[in-house]
């Protein structure tokens, strides 16, 4: 059966600002404009563990991942080129980008990822039409924002970079509630993110995971989002692969591998774990780096804008007496994304 489609030139687009006046965006266009040039300050909240699954939380969890994944065909129409391989990766360069400039943490980017993969996979949109894929991007991530992040910038904020196209607030509505229909409603995805602390505890003889080993995962869990060929694993298999990569280390890691593998194949599959991670292992060879290292300076993939992936989640200074160091958003706080740290939501400037 052929995928729905749905007619995207019925939503406004314009090549031009005329679309924003004065009274839209509170002061004049000139005041208004910037670039995504430097991120904003973000004070990141008190770090906190999350509270650990239990065993029946996660198995409910594992039962229902299966609803926030794309369809089945998605990777091989990106890779036979009868969807637009070239506008996702450039809808994720400019999600990445966005997201270290609004002090968005991995969790908002990821989910606003696989809004836009399960979209695609789904809807046919033309190619030809260049702004749809760009529309498209903005509101996955604006979605993600509404439902991670403590402080949602407004709409025309978040335009500021495009320089090509800008959408209305009616265009946007209209879009926000074709994905949310699209998908279902089910927008607080299942994602690798929810079950990493977990499995770290599983595979570290039931110890709290630290922050550094924290780290580690939300950056190998990142460096999975471009590859299409990761989109085959279920988040719970992507999370036990980073699990027990972040682990193992010394000598006989093969060894390791193993006994860390064996504390998780009552969760998961340990033949799809195992192939996850030589990907993810062929992946960390060909950027010269390896699972540990969690204080790189350099982007963790050769693709990403401006070292996103390390701001996002890398980099950050652990020397208490340099307090006026350039601190990545997310670098005092890994956990910030967790259900305590965020039970009250506050959103400033928020428009619908």
């Amino acid at each position: 059966m052929a995928p729905p489609s749905f007619d995207f030139s019925c939503l406004l687009c314009t090549e031009d600002s005329s679309i924003l006046d004065e009274n839209d965006l509170g002061g004049s266009m000139e005041d208004e404009t910037e670039q995504f040039d430097e991120p904003i300050e973000y004070v990141p909240p008190p770090l906190l563990p999350p509270p650990l699954l239990s065993e029946e939380n996660l198995k409910v969890l594992i039962e229902k991942e299966c609803h926030h994944l794309p369809a089945s065909d998605y990777v091989n129409r990106l890779k036979n080129g009868e969807l637009d391989l070239q506008g996702r990766m450039e809808s994720i360069d400019w999600m990445e980008k966005a997201g270290l400039y609004f002090g968005f943490g991995p969790l908002c980017i990821y989910l606003a990822i696989r809004y836009m993969d399960r979209f695609l996979s789904v809807v046919d949109m033309l190619k030809e039409r260049k702004w749809s894929i760009q529309l498209l991007a903005f509101c996955c991530l604006y979605l993600a924002a509404k439902i991670d992040e403590v402080v949602v910038p407004r709409s025309v904020d978040m335009q500021m970079d495009e320089k090509k196209y800008l959408f209305d607030k009616k265009t946007l509505r209209t879009t926000e509630l074709l994905i949310l229909s699209t998908l279902n409603w089910r927008m607080q995805a299942i994602t690798p993110f929810s079950y990493i602390d977990f499995f770290l505890n599983k595979v570290n003889g039931d110890q709290v995971p630290i922050g550094d080993s924290i780290l580690q995962s939300f950056r190998l869990i990142m460096s999975t989002v471009r590859g299409l060929d990761f989109i085959q694993f279920r988040p719970s298999e992507i999370a036990a692969a980073v699990a027990v990569l972040v682990s193992v280390e010394g000598e006989n890691l093969i060894v390791q591998t193993e006994k860390a593998l064996s504390l998780l194949i009552e969760y998961v599959e340990k033949e799809k774990v195992m192939k996850c991670i030589e990907m993810i292992q062929q992946l960390l060879s060909g950027s010269g780096s390896s699972a540990k290292d969690a204080n790189v300076s350099v982007p963790f993939v050769a693709q990403t804008p401006i070292g996103v992936l390390d701001a996002l989640c890398l980099s950050y200074n652990s020397d208490d007496n340099h307090s006026d160091a350039t601190t990545a958003p997310l670098a005092d706080s890994p956990l910030h994304n967790s259900p305590d740290a965020k039970r009250k939501k506050t959103i400033s400037n928020f428009e619908e």
